[in-house]
């Protein structure tokens, strides 16, 4: 089944410290050389604003990739702020876009990987919770969300997964590196959700 993934990075300046952002960008550069033609893919960095930086969307074809992988790689973490609020609700439009666009077997994905608590713009929980499930009341995109240990707001962030249809992790300290904790998440994660609205009905 062909997907259509958003994934929103954290580049607030928090994620300088315990090597965070370089193990990001590693499991991103893997997550990038997985994707197949058919997929379409977009990445998102957010930190004072929602959008810091963009690429895509584009297809998961090999020339696609290796820019993808080369603008990932000069993501820093610079931003003294974390906008999360502005960051789902964009990243979601992203999403809804590429949904509104492709076949009806195509599955939406939206992935988001922060470190901290919203801290410009909206920061009240319950209404950037409401806010992002009254824009995808319908159900259109996935939402999965991973978030560092001690310093991520996985209260939200469990929630927003669980609201649209996701699932969230904690990325834990003193376990295998992040790197790998990403990594094994997107691997073990993105492919429950393809056959997640899937009724089969059996007829006598």
């Amino acid at each position: 089944m062909p997907r259509n993934f958003v994934f929103l990075l954290d580049t607030s300046s928090s994620m300088q410290y315990n090597s965070k952002i370089e193990s990001a960008k590693e499991a991103l550069t893997i997550f990038i050389d997985s994707l197949k033609p058919e997929d379409s893919f977009t990445i998102q960095s957010f930190g004072n604003t929602g959008t810091e930086d963009l690429w895509g969307s584009g297809p998961g074809t090999v020339e696609e990739k290796e820019d993808a992988k080369l603008f990932v790689n000069a993501l820093s973490a610079s931003s003294w702020e974390t906008n999360l609020h502005e960051a789902f609700l964009e990243g979601l439009l992203r999403a809804k876009h590429d949904a509104e666009v492709s076949d009806d077997n195509v599955a939406t994905i939206l992935v988001v990987l922060s470190d901290g608590y919203a801290s410009r713009g909206e920061t009240n929980r319950t209404k950037i919770a409401e806010h992002i499930y009254e824009l995808n009341v319908e159900g259109t995109v996935k939402i999965f969300s991973l978030g560092f240990q001690g310093s991520a707001d996985m209260q939200l962030l469990d929630a927003i997964a669980l609201m649209n249809g996701g699932v969230s992790a904690t990325i834990l300290q003193g376990q295998d590196d992040f790197a790998a904790q990403i990594t094994n998440f997107l691997d073990s994660e993105i492919g429950s959700v393809l056959m997640s609205d899937v009724n089969v009905n059996y007829s006598t």
